[in-house]
């Protein structure tokens, strides 16, 4: 039990996070941003045995995240298509995930302060708004959640006399935490850290004991991957970048974090992979990794709490490990929700620190303490305003998609913001409108063949089927493997009586695997002998 002070800033700090999030209740679903894809889906909007056994044999959004599904589906059961109970539901993840937290670092801590102060940091930091504002995000607090438990379970089979009873526990919360994100893979290397934390010696139990969790971290891996590529939503990045480019690309996304981590500022629902220029990656790439090697150096250097340090630094860095691009990626370089869980890592940090603060265990003035005191209140404070400002971004899709414009980080990112604005014009029937809101993703990246697939449709609805057809062969010449683009250049093919070159351009996308393509070539072409 924890002291009665302790309880009541707790309730405090679970009061001041229900504070920040209090105009969430009042957003609408982000349809075209992977809201209106759950919500408007037969199976999920249809709670049966039957269908919960789809959501753990299928895919959704290019994604294995079954229980997150079904909570979707349990709340649409419960309370109909009304954002506020999704909202409510997340946010009350949220806070079992702050109460967790708080417990797992006091028991690594041994601190009261040092757990709270990590508990308030996860409920206020403005990189976790997007984890809790958007209910498609719903699936990194959940695995977060179960992640935390497992780990909590580890510490106690540790130092509790290694029961089996308790390792089964362990693997229990593993698993769910598998079957809502695949970020949970990463727990078996955090669990070999806590190893080396509590000081266990290495010999045949320890490796063995390791042995399922390992095996279900690759399985649940190459579902992932299976389950990225089957929605086009994986980038194997040496199509685009040297081995070079992409050490590159990964410190800048280590460093990326870890600055958000101190200021996070200039926050955006895109962060798009950067263009090349006479083969050079932008300048702050390069500079990444100079700042990772000075923050190492600097740990390193370190003459008290390394040991804490190293541990919330390991933390870190393998939690996020499987989100880092080397290899390949999804859409986007980084992303905010990534580090909801990570950043549990630099909270534990921080409260070891400011325990030592505190505790006068770190020798410097008192006014300097003081002051250095006042810069953290200062610190949080504006933490939790901007968290309670970024929450309105997330009001709607329009609302996100013009934040992301008016920031202006990069051309790249303004194109995809641009080209989602087509898709709510598409989806309003406003067809001019989604015309010019493709053409500004197109101006700003010529090489975007979604918005170039997309327009080519508006133009073929709106009769302009030259350009239609330009925009078809410009996307196929980006992507010679674009299904869709083959899919629907066969339809103004057909529209403009040229239904030999319809049916090679079907076929061609039946080949690719173009699912909608079966249709009509039954309709349109085989019964025409082509």
């Amino acid at each position: 039990m924890v002291k009665d002070r302790t309880l009541q800033i707790l309730i405090a700090i679970l009061l001041i996070t229900a504070l920040i999030y209090a105009r969430s209740y009042n957003q609408t679903f982000l349809f075209g941003w992977d809201d209106g894809e759950y919500i408007t889906n037969p199976d999920i909007k249809d709670l049966s045995i039957t269908n919960i056994g789809k959501y753990f044999s299928s895919f959704y959004l290019g994604m294995y995240q079954p229980i997150p599904v079904l909570t979707f589906s349990l709340n649409i059961y419960l309370g109909g298509e009304n954002p506020v109970g999704f909202h409510l539901f997340s946010l009350l993840i949220h806070f079992i995930n702050i109460l967790l937290v708080f417990n797992l670092v006091k028991k690594l801590s041994g601190s009261n302060p040092a757990a709270i102060l990590a508990a308030l940091l996860l409920a206020v930091h403005p990189m976790n708004v997007e984890s809790i504002s958007w209910l498609s995000a719903r699936s990194t607090g959940l695995f977060s959640m179960f992640y935390l438990l497992s780990l909590t379970a580890y510490l106690k089979y540790i130092r509790e006399g290694l029961k089996t009873t308790q390792l089964l526990l362990v693997l229990t919360f593993f698993i769910t935490a598998l079957f809502c994100k695949s970020m949970a893979a990463t727990l078996p290397m955090v669990l070999v850290v806590l190893d080396f934390w509590e000081k266990r010696k290495v010999n045949k139990k320890m490796i063995f004991e390791k042995i399922p969790f390992f095996a279900l971290s690759i399985i649940f891996g190459l579902i992932s991957i299976r389950a990225a590529a089957s929605f086009g939503h994986i980038t194997v990045l040496e199509a685009d970048y040297t081995l070079i480019d992409r050490l590159f690309l990964l410190s800048y996304g280590a460093a990326f974090y870890l600055v958000k981590f101190f200021i996070p500022v200039n926050l955006s629902a895109i962060y798009a992979y950067p263009d090349k220029t006479a083969g050079w990656l932008p300048a702050e790439y390069y500079l990444s990794l100079l700042l990772i090697l000075l923050l190492a150096i600097g740990a390193y250097r370190l003459k008290r709490y390394r040991r804490e340090t190293l541990l919330g630094v390991l933390f870190f860095l393998l939690s996020i490990s499987m989100v880092l691009p080397l290899f390949w990626s999804r859409l986007f370089i980084v992303a905010e929700r990534y580090v909801y869980l990570p950043y549990v890592g630099l909270f534990c940090i921080g409260g070891i620190w400011f325990n030592a603060l505190l505790k006068n265990e770190i020798k410097i003035r008192t006014s300097t303490r003081t002051w250095i005191l006042g810069v953290i209140s200062v610190w949080i404070l504006v933490f939790g305003i901007s968290s309670f400002v970024r929450t309105s971004v997330w009001r709607d899709t329009r609302s996100l998609m013009e934040d992301v414009i008016d920031k202006k980080r990069s051309l790249a990112d303004q194109a995809f913001a641009w080209f989602f604005m087509g898709n709510i014009s598409d989806r309003e029937g406003n067809n001019q409108q989604a015309i010019k809101n493709y053409s500004l993703a197109i101006n700003m990246n010529p090489r975007h063949i979604q918005a170039l697939n997309n327009r080519g449709i508006m133009l073929g609805i709106e009769g302009d089927f030259q350009g239609s057809l330009n925009d078809f062969n410009e996307a196929i010449h980006l992507k010679p493997d674009f299904a869709e683009a083959f899919y629907n250049r066969g339809i103004v093919y057909y529209r403009l009586n040229r239904q030999e070159d319809a049916c090679k351009d079907w076929q061609q996308a039946a080949y690719l695997g173009f699912g909608q393509t079966k249709e009509v070539l039954n309709n349109y072409c085989n019964k025409s002998g082509q």
